[in-house]
């Protein structure tokens, strides 16, 4: 009796894989070709002028698939660009990239960056500086941050391997969104204090901002909408 039953079992696993794989035979699948087809010749070319720019201590030009979705007609995730202007003491603040690893390049003037690496790490957290013609590498899932110190304008450039790299802020997000016991865990602040942290720390609405101490030190005001 349970040789029947086993035997039986078996023959339903066998029938419901086999009707799996007749539906998925039958599911319509496109090829790249036919895809790019979609679009048109005029979508291998891109207007960055054309796209609107967060303003906020600078400006930052996407060409992603939220801006451009012949990007995902690509191969192996396809890829994205940005085009940037940094403002004097314009930081993009930490984040991570959890599906891309991605590329600064400057144009000209100045840029700090910092890449925390992953635990188990020996170097820990690694900082440097370029300038015009220079790039820093950041590979995939890594805190970092780029920072213009200086008292001049940079322009630059960033490329992803992915056209849906993806973006989490984290010192904003953990600040305001964690509950006050985790913060109190890890911290050490008690709960009044957390709430004035929480209070100096805005929720991220950008991926840009100015800092004040730079400002000061260059003697320059804040760009209109700066850390809006």
């Amino acid at each position: 009796m349970a040789g029947k039953r086993t035997a039986a079992l078996l023959a339903l696993v066998f029938l419901g894989s086999a009707a799996a794989q007749v539906n998925l035979n039958t599911a319509q699948f496109e090829t790249e070709a036919a895809q790019r087809d979609q679009f048109g010749p005029e979508a291998f070319q891109f207007d960055f002028p054309a796209v609107a720019a967060n303003t906020a201590a600078g400006s930052i030009r996407n060409m992603d698939l939220g801006s451009n979705p012949f990007l995902g007609t690509l191969p192996h995730g396809g890829l994205a660009q940005n085009e940037d202007v940094f403002s004097p003491c314009t930081i993009n603040v930490p984040h991570v990239h959890p599906r891309g690893n991605e590329i600064y390049y400057v144009i000209d003037g100045a840029l700090e960056w910092g890449i925390q690496q992953e635990a188990g790490a020996t170097t820990g957290f690694s900082t440097g500086n370029l300038t015009s013609g220079q790039l820093v590498v950041v590979p995939q899932g890594l805190l970092h941050y780029v920072y213009n110190p200086s008292c001049s304008t940079t322009r630059l450039l960033q490329f992803w391997d992915n056209s849906d790299f993806g973006t989490v802020i984290q010192y904003a997000n953990i600040v305001n969104n964690f509950p006050v016991e985790v913060l109190n865990a890890f911290t050490g602040l008690d709960a009044s204090e957390i709430e004035v942290l929480k209070a100096a720390v805005p929720k991220p609405t950008g991926a840009i901002t100015q800092g004040s101490i730079c400002l000061e030190r260059c003697g320059v005001a804040p760009t209109p909408t700066a850390g809006k």
